[in-house]
Order: structure tokens, then C-alpha cells, then sequence
């Protein structure tokens, strides 16, 4: 994996632009599930997810390397561009990240970008996409939580009071097909994440985090369109696949539960249990004990608690 260091050859700018362009670029327009154009599909590749601590780690390295990462996804998202919606949720994904990883540099870059809030506006008004749609309308909802993130925060606001509050009455088969879609990617991006972190950054890791805050949301999607009821039920190909996804996901938030517990488990003793073992073989003249094996949980049989001359260690006065 490509990692940034200050010996590299290469400017900390320069190698998060080329990792940004790199993870956009992979993404891919496939047709649906359902035989449908437009739905999104992510080319889940080891060498893929690679790319996501190169963007955070150089991105937070400068303040020129965060402006350099906010311009290179706003270019990546921008409509204009003409590049695939898939292309375009990697950005919108590429943002969410560098957000949520806290740094000063890049949350006042993404605030002084001004040109990001005017293609945020044109990815709401024109992208025809309902699974690009839905995730720029998550990492807005995402943002207004961000009091450093004054300019999306008010393109959401604007997005809430458009809307209205209204709700879609009929199913929209269009809408579960990229919901589907989403689920499945992210469950393979959360999967490859837990792969390449190692154990000891695995509970405090941004990306861990983020997919699988992203998995949790979107299996909750997934229960609510098959508790649902409707006037028309779905079709059968239409809920196997609703299952299908929310099966996926299971499968990588179980992978993500064992390796967060084999992470905790890697945890050593505290400090003091070896302290305490040390004194313990030392008696108060500073004679040291004989080494004799103790058994923490003695048997009253064995007639240690009815004689209290007998000690579990013999000490040498």
C-alpha cells in the first residue's frame, strides 16, 4: 500500500490528488439490477480501498495538501465534468471522509471552497441518479452537524425547506434498485477496509467507522421497505434481492464485530496487574518467597482455609 511519508519523492499534494482521481476513477456505471441504466457500481478492488489512507493522511498533512484534496473531489462530483454517477458517489464519499477525519485543514478548506456549495447545488438540481441523489442528501444531513461547515450546512437547509417534509406515496422500483446497489458496495468496501487494518488501529479508524456507520443506515432502509405495506406488494425478484443485500451486510458487520473483538482481545494486561505480581513475591523484610505455584481458585478439600498455618507460599525469615 502507497503511504505518505516526508521522505517521499513526491509532495504530499501531488499523491493525494493522484489517490483521489485513482479511487473516482474506479467506479463504474453498470445497468441495474432489474435491467434498468444508471445504477451504480463500485469495481471493489483490493488496491482500491488502498487508496483511502493515502487521501486522509496526506490530506492532513499540509495546508496546501487540503486544499488540493477538497478541489480534486469537488472536480470529481461536478456535473459539468461529465463524469459517471458512480465516479460522482466516490466523491461525495471521498468528502464524507476527509470531513470525519477532523482536521482543522481540511474542514476550513471545505468551508472556503466556494465553488463547492455552487456543485453541490447542481448535483441536487440535475443529477437523475437516485442513488447519487440520496447519498449527497446524507452527507448534507451529515455536515449540518459540523458547526465549521457554515456554507452545506445552509445547501441543506435550503434542500429541507424545498421538500417540505413530503413523502413519497408510491414505491419507487427504481429508487430499492439503487438502495440495493448501495447496500452491496458498501458491504464489500467495509469488508476490504477490515482487511488491510491493522488490529491496533482498528477500533479509532475513520474508515471502519464510516462504513460501517454507512452499512448500519442502510440495512435500517432496507428492514423499513420490507416491513413496509403497500398497495401493490412487491415484486418477489424485488424482496429476494432486498434479503440478498441485507444478507450482505450481515456478513460484514459480523466480520467487522469478531475483528473488533480479536482487536480488544490484543489488549495487554494493565501495568499494575504486573506490578502487583512482582511485589507479591517480595515479603516486607525484603526476603524473597520460594517459587511455588499458586493456585488462584484452591479447593476446600485441600484443607488450605481450615489450617491457618499452612500459606500458599513458605516464606524464608
Amino acid at each position: 500500500m502507497k503511504v505518505f511519508r516526508r521522505t517521499s519523492k513526491e509532495d504530499p499534494e501531488v499523491q493525494v490528488v493522484n489517490a483521489i482521481n485513482s479511487f473516482c476513477a474506479r467506479g463504474k456505471a453498470k445497468k441495474g439490477l432489474f435491467g434498468t441504466s444508471g445504477e451504480v457500481k463500485i469495481d471493489e478492488t483490493h488496491d482500491d480501498v488502498t487508496q483511502l489512507p493515502v487521501i486522509v493522511e496526506c490530506a492532513q498533512a499540509t495546508a496546501n495538501a487540503a486544499r488540493e484534496a477538497v478541489r480534486a473531489t469537488r472536480k470529481q462530483l461536478d456535473p459539468k465534468r461529465g463524469g459517471s454517477s458512480a465516479s460522482q458517489c466516490r466523491a461525495v464519499m471521498v468528502l464524507r471522509i476527509l470531513v470525519d477525519a477532523g482536521s482543522d485543514n481540511v474542514l476550513a478548506q471545505v468551508e472556503e471552497d466556494e465553488k463547492l456549495v455552487s456543485v453541490v447545488r447542481s448535483v441536487m438540481r440535475q443529477t437523475g441518479d437516485l442513488s447519487l441523489r440520496q447519498m449527497m442528501i446524507d452527507a448534507l444531513a451529515h455536515f449540518a452537524d459540523k458547526k465549521e461547515l457554515k456554507r452545506l450546512k445552509g445547501v441543506n437547509d435550503e434542500y429541507k425547506s424545498r421538500i417540505g417534509g413530503e413523502k413519497m406515496k408510491e414505491v419507487n422500483i427504481e429508487k430499492i434498485e439503487g438502495l440495493i446497489e448501495e447496500a452491496k458496495s458498501s458491504a464489500g468496501l467495509l469488508q476490504q477496509v477490515l482487511s488491510t487494518t491493522p488490529p491496533a488501529q482498528m477500533a479509532g479508524s475513520p474508515l471502519v467507522m464510516e462504513f460501517y456507520d454507512r452499512c448500519t443506515k442502510l440495512k435500517t432502509k432496507i428492514q423499513s421497505y420490507l416491513s413496509r405495506e403497500y398497495d401493490s406488494p412487491l415484486q418477489a425478484s424485488i424482496i429476494m434481492n432486498l434479503i440478498s443485500a441485507s444478507d450482505t451486510i450481515d456478513t460484514a458487520m459480523d466480520q467487522h464485530k469478531l475483528l473488533m473483538d480479536r482487536a480488544a482481545a490484543l489488549v495487554s494486561p494493565p501495568r499494575e496487574y504486573y506490578e502487583e505480581q512482582e511485589d507479591d513475591q517480595v515479603n516486607m523484610n525484603g526476603h524473597v518467597r520460594d517459587q511455588v505455584l499458586v493456585d488462584p481458585f484452591p479447593d476446600e478439600e485441600d484443607g488450605l482455609y481450615d489450617s491457618p498455618s499452612r500459606d500458599y507460599a513458605r516464606v524464608i525469615s
